[in-house]
């Protein structure tokens, strides 16, 4: 049995070499990465999250500290669940992640028909406060939710988020706007319409929600570089087929890191993002792949 004690033996044995003597790099990874295990994020909820969802079976326990030393993952998306973690608590919370490079933090979470202002506005005054932050996450922007109005396209408007643009500079320092686009969404006809809200992004995460999705990802990508051609690209790959609410073959996620490893080599793309940590307990095959992936190619040089 794989207990948290054994878990984190394990990470440090293998792993932690990863996370040594780094500084901390603001402003985001991309720009001064010199490895591949540089680019690596880890998409990340409270523990127990989605639990009995999408055909997952069982509990998960694994906190995101956890699972990104688990899997050698230096950086981390935390994203709020069902309103945790409380915003009231975000500095006794962040504790643990002192232990990481690098933190983006969401301002737009999944399943809310709105992230309340307040929640939003005391995340980047956190962000500003916390040295290890380096940006903000909307998580499900483009994902229509319930009672939006008929021509309401995003979860904020285009002015809305001008504003919360104007808001991401402090002085010297400046928090990276992050996005999350899925695959189904960049292959609709109506896709362009996105691009005023993606060029006042600095990445967009581009996402298959699907695992059948994932051959057609150099499509993808293209569409994408060709709708935001100036706004900078992630890749992220799902451990777990969330679509069809099943397990994700192992030759599928090896396909996610070929693609991923290619294009970050041609500078395509500027992150990999692993969903993610609410999984990195369960008895999954391709958490035990990419581990052992990141193992081996995390030093590579870029």
């Amino acid at each position: 049995m794989l207990t948290r004690r054994k878990m984190l033996h394990a990470a440090t044995l293998a792993g932690g070499a990863l996370f040594a003597r780094r500084p901390v790099l603001l402003q985001g990874t991309p720009a001064q990465a010199t490895t591949v295990g540089d680019c690596l994020w880890l998409w990340s909820h409270i523990a127990g999250a989605y639990s009995g969802q999408y055909g997952l079976v069982g509990e998960s326990r694994i906190t995101p500290v956890e699972a990104a030393h688990y899997m050698s993952i230096p950086n981390v998306f935390m994203i709020g669940y069902e309103g945790q973690p409380d915003v009231r608590s975000l500095e006794q919370f962040a504790i643990p992640f002192q232990s990481l490079r690098q933190v983006v933090w969401s301002i737009v979470d999944p399943g809310e028909n709105r992230t309340p202002d307040s929640r939003r506005n005391a995340v980047v005054e956190f962000a500003f406060r916390n040295p290890q932050t380096t940006g903000v996450v909307m998580d499900d922007f483009f994902v229509r939710r319930k009672h939006w109005e008929k021509d309401r396209i995003a979860a904020l408007s285009l002015e809305e988020l001008k504003q919360v643009k104007q808001g991401l500079q402090s002085g010297d320092k400046r928090l990276d706007l992050w996005v999350v686009l899925y695959a189904h969404e960049i292959a609709q006809d109506s896709f362009p319409r996105l691009g005023p809200y993606l060029d006042l992004c600095d990445v967009v995460q581009v996402w298959p929600w699907f695992g059948k999705e994932i051959p057609n990802l150099p499509r993808t990508l293209e569409r994408v570089e060709k709708v935001a051609p100036r706004v900078k690209k992630a890749l992220g790959s799902f451990l777990w087929d969330f679509g069809d609410k099943k397990p994700l073959p192992v030759s599928a996620m090896k396909r996610q890191c070929e693609f991923g490893l290619e294009w970050l080599r041609k500078g395509r793309i500027e992150a990999m993002v692993i969903c993610g940590s609410w999984l990195c307990d369960r008895p999954l095959e391709t958490v035990g792949w990419t581990r052992r992936w990141i193992r081996e190619t995390g030093k590579q040089k870029l």
